[in-house]
């Protein structure tokens, strides 16, 4: 549920639109088909929305938007990219923070729970805010990228200038939403793409794009606050071999990217 009162205002005409009523009842018959053995539905209920509810519409300095949340059992947590405390990394989320490592010169390993970024102004957003566990864009056929339009629409047609960072060819389908605005619009490959091959794919590769020092730069220069993009350091590494709790069969040799 989205509680957080700047966010509601600004989307209250959104929730009156049809299509959130059908995103909202394709997911209550997921989770009936769930408890008939089906895949659930990730995030769970409660964090759908998690992302909006942290950061206030005017307390935004940068907005990153990924793909769908991660479709392992219990690593989505409604923040794009970020996993749970403690979880074992996503490969996405494994050179996320290897790029800031060399980018912003960190020592040793980082928590992959990105909620301190959300506190510091950063939206971390999904293109679908919602897909099945076990599957990639399962949700993105739900309208949810005509939201997560809207959302980034309030963000363009803020004064406060902001930074965009779009990763990914999902991602990147939102650049226009900033045309002709004053934003800085970050657009690079998905954190897990390799090389250029597939439709969507830019002409700038997440490695080496250094995108936390160039949106604290962008800041700077506005005479903005920059971003802390701090992160507390790493538990105790989870056991390997980690399994899907609603397959047995080992989690990270089915999934791919997504967030």
């Amino acid at each position: 549920m989205l509680v957080e009162p700047s966010w509601r205002d600004a989307l209250r005409a959104e929730f009156d639109q049809p299509y959130m009523a059908e995103i909202a009842n394709a997911l209550e018959a997921a989770e009936l088909s769930a408890e008939s053995g089906d895949a659930r539905v990730a995030p769970c209920r409660s964090d759908i929305f998690r992302a909006l509810n942290l950061v206030s519409v005017d307390k935004v300095s940068a907005v990153i938007v990924g793909q769908d949340p991660y479709p392992n059992p219990g690593d989505a947590d409604g923040l794009a990219f970020s996993v749970r405390r403690d979880a074992k990394l996503p490969s996405a989320l494994s050179k996320i923070l290897a790029e800031a490592r060399r980018d912003l010169g960190w020592n040793g390993r980082k928590s992959g729970n990105l909620k301190p970024w959300a506190k510091s102004g950063v939206l971390l957003l999904n293109a679908a805010l919602t897909n099945l566990v076990g599957y990639t864009w399962a949700h993105g056929d739900l309208d949810w990228p005509r939201f997560t339009r809207a959302v980034l629409g309030v963000m363009a047609r803020r004064e406060r200038k902001t930074v965009i960072l779009l990763w990914g060819g999902k991602a990147g389908e939102f650049k226009s939403v900033f045309d002709g605005t004053d934003h800085k619009v970050l657009l690079s490959d998905h954190p897990c793409a390799s090389r250029k091959l597939v439709e969507g794919s830019t002409d700038v590769p997440f490695n080496g794009s250094k995108p936390f020092s160039a949106a604290n730069a962008f800041l700077r220069d506005e005479r903005l606050p920059e971003i802390d993009w701090s992160l507390p350091p790493a538990g105790p590494r989870p056991a390997r071999g980690r399994r899907d709790a609603s397959s047995g069969q080992r989690a990270s040799t089915r999934r791919r990217r997504s967030s």
